[in-house]
Parts: structure tokens; sequence; C-alpha cells
């Protein structure tokens, strides 16, 4: 009998035991799972807010491509039409010398050509006006880089000595540095306002000419800014300040890269 209940015994503490390390590995699988789920979920939001910037600046680069395409179109039918024009000026006036034609008659065809050359000039007066258009909307930065070129511009309705060749290249050249500002990631030192009214020192991350981001060294101070209704406007987001000091550090290469869920304004 004694040996019996020995074995008993022994067999209910080898089933207690089971039962307790089975409990701890059901507790311990729960415990990864949920750290798993919570990982997935902070990887899910980040790749979702990823997607929404993305989308934001494909958007602005679209509409700024499209602009750019229709401008540039523009200005090659109009440097066809005045190459032709000059061309055929000079052809005509090389042959009042040359030719028996009425002098007349030959003064009536460059008349004409003068004529469509007005034409020419007047449009690219409106393109001129366009760009002008352009570099209001553009950041500091960015209208920096094309200060000197729309200084040498002719005056918005101004007359001007310069030659149709000259105003072209002068456009052309506008659009092509604000086309590679909009297709960059540029940094840039500013000052900015914060909410207590100081003005603070921020390095400001500019997503081409649709989205910037800006931090002070702590994060403290930070927020967004977008372009509206011609001019940028900047929106404080304090309460976000940790992840767009971390985007801030990583577009200055103080960091790897990674993915860092930021606020965004669509328009």
């Amino acid at each position: 009998m004694n040996y019996r209940s020995k074995l008993s015994a022994l067999i209910a503490g080898l089933a207690l035991s089971c039962g307790v390390i089975a409990t701890l590995g059901a507790n311990a699988r729960q415990d990864t799972q949920g750290s798993t789920a919570d990982k997935l979920s902070t990887t899910r939001a980040a790749l979702e807010k990823l997607t929404e910037i993305e989308k934001a600046i494909s958007a602005e680069k679209r509409d700024w491509m499209l602009k750019k395409e229709l401008i540039e179109e523009r200005m090659n039918l109009l440097r066809d039409e005045a190459a032709t024009l000059e061309k055929q000026t000079t052809e005509i006036q090389a042959k009042i010398t040359e030719s028996d034609k009425s002098t007349g008659e030959l003064s009536e065809k460059v008349a004409s050509f003068a004529s469509g050359n007005e034409v020419i000039e007047a449009s690219i007066g409106e393109l001129e006006t366009r760009v002008r258009a352009i570099a209001k909307r553009l950041p500091l930065v960015a209208r920096e880089r094309i200060e000197s070129i729309l200084a040498a511009m002719p005056k918005e309705g101004a007359e001007t000595k310069l030659g149709i060749a000259a105003r072209f290249s002068f456009v052309a050249g506008c659009l092509k540095l604000i086309n590679r500002f909009h297709e960059e990631i540029t940094t840039a030192p500013e000052i900015r306002v914060a909410s207590d009214g100081r003005s603070v020192a921020v390095t400001t991350v500019y997503f081409g000419c649709g989205q910037a981001f800006y931090s002070d060294e702590s994060g403290s101070v930070a927020g967004i800014g977008t372009s509206t209704n011609g001019e940028w406007t900047w929106i404080p987001k304090t309460e976000s300040g940790e992840a767009i000091k971390k985007l801030v550090d990583i577009a200055k290469g103080k960091k790897t890269a990674e993915y860092v869920s930021v606020p965004v304004r669509i328009q």
C-alpha cells in the first residue's frame, strides 16, 4: 500500500509540473505574438504615411511637369517661328541690294515680316509673365537661384532693347533651374517664428516645390510648409517634433535612412 501511495503521489506531481510548463509556454507565445502584432501595426502605419507623402509629392511633380511641358512646347514653336522669320527677313533685305525688283514691293514684304516679329515679341512677353508667376510660388531658397535671371529679364510692360533670342534664353534658364530644384531634396538653414513669438534657427527640408518640413536642433520647434495661393504657408507641428527632427537628420546625413511617420498637407 505504501508503494502504491508513493507511485500515485509521483504521478500527480508530474502532471502538475507538466501543467505549469504548458501554462508558461502559452504565456510566452502570447507575449511574442503581442510584440509581433505591435511591430506590424507600427510598420503598417509608417508605410501608410509614406504612401501619403509619395502621393502628395507625385501629384505636385505631375502638375509641375505638365506646366513645364506646355511652356516648353510653346517656346519651341515660337523659337522656330522666330528663326524662320529672321531668316526670311535677312534674305529679303539682301535681295533689296541685289535684285532689280521694285523697292516698294520688297519693303512691303519686310514690313509684313516685321509685323510677324511683333506677334512673337508679344508671345515671349506672355512667357516671361508666366515665369514670374511661377517664381512667386517658389520658396525663398529656390527663388534665390533664379533671382539674377529674373532681374535681367525686361520689366513687365516696359520697352526693351533685348533681342528675342536673349529673352528666350532667360525664360529657358529659369525653367531649367526651377525644374532642377523640383526634382531634388534640398536642405537649407532658415529662421522660423515659434509659437511663443521667438525667432528660431531651423533646418528646412524641401521635397521639390510641393512639401517641406522644418525643425530646430532639439525638435521642440517643428512644422511643415506648403505652397498655397501663390505663397508658402508654414504650420507648426510641435506634437510631431521628434519625427520631423529625425527626418531632417536623415536628409542631412546624420542618421541612416528609415521610414518616418510625419504629418503632410495634401491639397
